[in-house]
């Protein structure tokens, strides 16, 4: 083979391997940003496998957006099914208090969830949050209970908690940027600008008083 061959050969394999390098990476997606900001991989994994069975929501690019939309399709209508699925347990064992505080429970989830979709947007976050609470006080309940196999229950928190905490990941930006820290007064040089600002529109009263002060003052002296 003609060295101008191997030559030849060579740079086509170096153009290769530079054009596969300098070949940009595609960024993540957000929802998969969301799946692993929990830094979680069994969280991670789950959260991809839920939302990639909604492609509407993964063709999603701003985290309220994505909240509103994950509310919407995915989180309350889970809810209302757990709420439907852990009534169906109260009325089957009716003497069970943990089953009936967890139904109490379900119903704070279902409200809190549902009205998160009404909130402002820096205050979804908090309500979602609230849900996960009724969650963990289901759990805590069902601790107590020695009886009664609560295990689809436990279960359905499981897949609740999961759904809660996708919102609270992706709502937290949210907040962050809507959030913003009191405006501070302008300051010029040495001298505050609203300093400024009320002496010059008082200037004319302070005048108006201290030329009242004097010509009270003359006509007490006339007056003696």
């Amino acid at each position: 083979m003609a060295p101008s061959t191997y030559l030849s050969f060579f740079i086509i394999i170096s153009m290769i391997f530079i054009c596969h390098a300098l070949s940009p990476t595609p960024s993540p997606k957000l929802y998969e940003r969301i799946c692993k900001e929990s830094g979680q991989k069994d969280f991670e994994q789950r959260c991809l496998k839920l939302i990639e069975a909604y492609p509407q929501i993964t063709l999603i690019e701003d985290y309220l957006t994505f909240c509103r939309s994950f509310l919407k399709i995915v989180a309350i209508e889970k809810a209302v099914k757990s709420q439907q699925q852990v009534k169906e347990i109260m009325n089957k064992y009716p003497s069970s208090q943990p089953i009936k505080e967890c139904g109490d429970d379900y119903n704070t989830v279902v409200i809190e969830v549902q009205g998160a979709l009404r909130e402002d947007p820096e205050m979804i976050s908090m309500a979602v949050n609230y849900a996960s609470d009724a969650l963990d006080m289901c759990e805590r309940s069902l601790a107590d209970e020695k009886i009664v196999n609560t295990s689809s229950i436990v279960a359905l928190n499981h897949d609740m908690k999961l759904y809660t905490n996708i919102v609270v990941i992706a709502g937290a930006p949210v907040a962050q940027w809507i959030e913003r820290p009191f405006p501070k007064r302008k300051v010029v040089g040495s001298t505050p600008t609203w300093r400024v600002s009320f002496f010059a529109q008082n200037a004319l009263l302070f005048f108006f008083l201290k030329e009242k002060c004097i010509l009270n003052d003359q006509l007490i002296n006339s007056s003696f």
